[in-house]
């Protein structure tokens, strides 16, 4: 009779377990079955990641022009630190004073500006720029946006070394329902025909951890790509250049966390609320089973 009743207990508690299995499996799944089939939703784009621009004078002097641009921009997942430098030649046989704005789409922050090694003060402003395209009714488009002001004085027949540094945000467009996150960071060029005169040299070097990029995704066909020391480094070149774009940009896409996808879903956390629930009275099922075979004993 023992050997029957324990048989008899043990069986049930099989018999629980595989119910209980079987119907947490369903529960705890529910959240994955949106993920891959669903079509992409966008809820958010922020424009924060367009950085900051290529000088122009506020009142132009035809003696003095922009020669050289160097943008250096260590890009993160959402905010990049930028490294330009700009100089600025006098064709003059005296010396001559000028006022610039450098203009950025959106406001950044941790600003030193330098000339010649040295820090100078500058202003904020606001500068309302012209874009390259038009809009779809033949209008031109136009935006307000924040600036910098400064002024320099430029030795007769000699150049001016200006160093800016700042951070920046990297913009993000977001999907609620996919795998991936997509990020681009850009530069406003545009600003530079203000001077009426192709520059002589400009380089553009944008740095990023190898984490954060996908070397096969083929979008950046304007950038020559290298790695260097667990990153990958972007660069174009150019010399006697007139911009013919508003933006030098560069995006990319980064994988998102399963975490992040799950606690999106609007059905993971009930079900795994249900689950556990499911599971805690299975383990005081099994339990309660046992305690009873042990006393038959």
């Amino acid at each position: 009779m023992y050997v029957k009743n324990s048989y008899n207990i043990t069986m049930r508690i099989r018999t629980i377990m595989v119910i209980l299995v079987m119907a947490g499996i369903p529960l705890v799944a529910i959240p994955f079955a949106g993920v891959a089939s669903a079509n992409p939703i966008p809820i958010e784009r922020i424009y924060e990641g367009r950085a900051g621009g290529s000088p122009l004078p506020q009142e132009l002097n035809e003696h003095v022009y922009f020669a050289e641009e160097r943008v250096i921009a260590d890009i993160g997942k959402t905010t990049a630190r930028v490294d330009a430098r700009y100089t600025f030649r006098n064709t003059l046989d005296e010396n001559v004073t000028v006022k610039i704005t450098l203009p950025f789409p959106n406001e950044p922050w941790d600003i030193m500006l330098k000339l010649f090694g040295r820090q100078i003060g500058w202003s904020w402003g606001y500068f309302e720029y012209r874009y390259m395209e038009e809009r779809f009714d033949g209008e031109p488009m136009a935006e307000s946006m924040p600036c910098i002001n400064f002024e320099i004085t430029i030795a007769m027949n000699g150049s001016a070394t200006v160093d800016l540094e700042y951070s920046s945000k990297v913009s993000v467009y977001d999907f609620e329902i996919n795998w991936e996150v997509y990020r681009w960071f850009s530069y406003l060029v545009g600003s530079a025909e203000s001077w009426n005169r192709s520059i002589d040299h400009a380089y553009f070097e944008f740095r990023m951890p190898k984490g954060l990029y996908d070397s096969d995704e083929g979008s950046n066909s304007k950038w020559d790509i290298s790695e260097r020391k667990g990153e990958y480094v972007f660069m174009q070149e150019y010399r006697n250049w007139t911009p013919e774009e508003d933006f030098i940009e560069l995006s990319w896409e980064t994988d998102r966390p399963v975490y992040e996808i799950l606690m999106m879903q609007p059905c993971f956390l009930p079900a795994l609320g249900i689950s556990l629930a499911i599971l805690i009275i299975a383990i005081l099922i099994i339990t309660l089973l046992w305690k009873r075979a042990r006393k038959r004993k």
